[in-house]
């Protein structure tokens, strides 16, 4: 079966909602420091998945498919739309400084979550 090449490409948050979370177990934890790792391995186990297969789809490497991203959604709280996004291809350039979705987000004590 030949390749379809489509208009539109898939991009996440997935960095952002990592970063997110590691701010709040931060918070819970009394300052003691999680790696992304280590929340990228529970959310794989979460989904049934390799590790390494959520760090291809945070990277935009791999797309889930329906159930995983559904599963990747519910282990955040979010729908799946919060999280993936269709974007036309002349929007995204893979490989360049021209984003669409934010990369990530940081808390500052005046100003709250800021968007790097």
């Amino acid at each position: 079966m030949a390749k379809t090449v489509l208009p539109y490409t898939t991009v996440n948050d997935l960095t952002r909602r990592f970063i997110l979370l590691q701010a709040e177990r931060l918070a819970e934890n009394g300052g003691t420091r999680i790696n992304i790792i280590d929340l990228e391995t529970e959310l794989a186990h979460y989904c049934g998945l390799h590790r390494e297969t959520i760090s291809m789809i945070k990277r935009t490497r791999n797309q889930p498919s329906l159930p995983v991203a559904s599963k990747i959604a519910e282990f955040f709280g979010v729908r799946v739309d919060d999280i993936f996004k269709l974007v036309p291809q002349e929007q995204y350039e893979y490989g360049t400084s021209k984003r669409v979705l934010p990369r990530c987000k940081f808390f500052d004590n005046e100003k709250g979550f800021v968007t790097c």
